[in-house]
């Protein structure tokens, strides 16, 4: 007869998932050790299921995949309402539970980013970005590690472009997928025919249609705040100037993306002349800017500055399709020291009660 001492469950990571399934959960507790019957069984609603895991000996943690939740015996639950909790509760034997002492927070698959905002940013990145969203209080209430990912769309050639993370905006690398819904309610976590769980799990990936070939994404770090998520863009150090579209998700627990992405493009401007290059101090010149990279924004402004940075004042610009320039009228010289209350109403902008800038009907 094989004895085990009493286990205590006392904390999971990432303590909330999809209702699709596919979470690798880390449960942390005592009392753990490898056993041929350890099974994780979660319980939600009037619902059970029972998944294999795996004991890792260095930590002395749990590791398993949570199953699907959202189906039973294949079809909908009619009961099922999202989010809702679910209580995880280990087994040594398979006969005796121990029921984690916080919940596992089930969210619904239909959460994703409805919009981006600048949709666009520098490929030396540190362009703060708002992701509007429509994430319900409740789950939102139980964020805690929220990844944004960046990933390039595809090349004409069909294959995505290779990029390293650089430049500002606490950013790192990951090969996590944007999951589909192939995941196996009865996912077997054992070593089984030598393959471990992170072998196994990488295997699954490269099964999944939505992992785009294994490409990396780019990802960085936000924060919900007032219904929308904060992130600030990471840095390229290596990218194709002529593939710089990329799909922008959101990892409500870290780990898995919601396979529904908002556009965003990198820019990477060269200025290469001004034409004219001078004119008179009282403003009015309208010159032409040509470079590499320039393209048809939807906000293009143009900021004049003093030699010495005391003075500077930003100008809305407009796009010439036949030549690919931006053109601008030359403020002039005393408005680049002049306060905001003190521009003429006749300028190409004026301001609007908020303070910002609107062009002039």
């Amino acid at each position: 007869m094989l004895l085990y001492a009493p286990i205590r469950v006392y904390e999971i990571y990432p303590k909330c998932g999809p209702s699709k399934g596919g979470t690798m959960v880390q449960i942390v507790g005592t009392g753990f050790s490898s056993s041929e019957k350890l099974r994780v069984r979660f319980t939600y609603g009037d619902l059970s299921r029972e998944v294999y895991c795996q004991y890792n000996p260095e930590d002395k943690s749990i590791l398993c995949k949570t199953p699907i939740f959202e189906e039973f015996e294949g079809e909908t639950h009619p009961s099922l309402q999202m989010p809702c909790d679910c209580f995880l509760s280990v087994t040594m034997d398979g006969i005796n539970y121990s029921e984690c002492e916080v919940p596992f927070k089930i969210y619904s698959n239909d959460i994703y980013l409805t919009a981006v905002n600048p949709k666009c940013g520098s490929v030396s990145g540190g362009t703060q970005v708002t992701l509007n969203n429509n994430i319900d209080e409740e789950t939102a209430h139980h964020l805690q590690d929220l990844k944004i990912g960046f990933q390039p769309k595809k090349s004409r050639g069909g294959r995505n472009v290779t990029h390293e993370t650089g430049g500002k905006g606490n950013a790192y690398q990951s090969r996590q997928s944007v999951d589909g819904s192939q995941h196996d309610s009865g996912v077997k976590m054992q070593q089984l025919g030598g393959q471990s769980i992170h072998e196994e799990n990488n295997a699954r990936h490269n099964d999944s249609a939505d992992l785009a070939e294994q490409d990396q994404w780019v990802c960085a770090e936000g924060f919900y705040e007032d219904g929308r998520i904060i992130a600030t863009v990471p840095g390229l150090q290596n990218f194709n100037p002529d593939n710089l579209g990329f799909s922008v998700d959101v990892a409500l627990n870290g780990q898995q993306f919601t396979g529904r992405a908002v556009n965003f493009r990198y820019y990477d401007i060269e200025i290469e002349s001004v034409e004219p290059n001078f004119g008179p101090s009282n403003g009015g010149t309208n010159i032409l800017i040509l470079g590499k990279g320039l393209y048809d924004a939807g906000t293009k402004r143009i900021k004049f500055s003093t030699e010495d940075g005391r003075g500077s004042r930003e100008v809305q610009a407009d796009w010439d399709r036949k030549i690919r320039a931006m053109k601008v009228t030359v403020p002039p010289y005393d408005w680049l020291f002049a306060d905001e209350e003190e521009k003429p109403e006749s300028q190409h902008t004026q301001q609007n009660e908020d303070g910002e800038e609107q062009k002039e009907e």
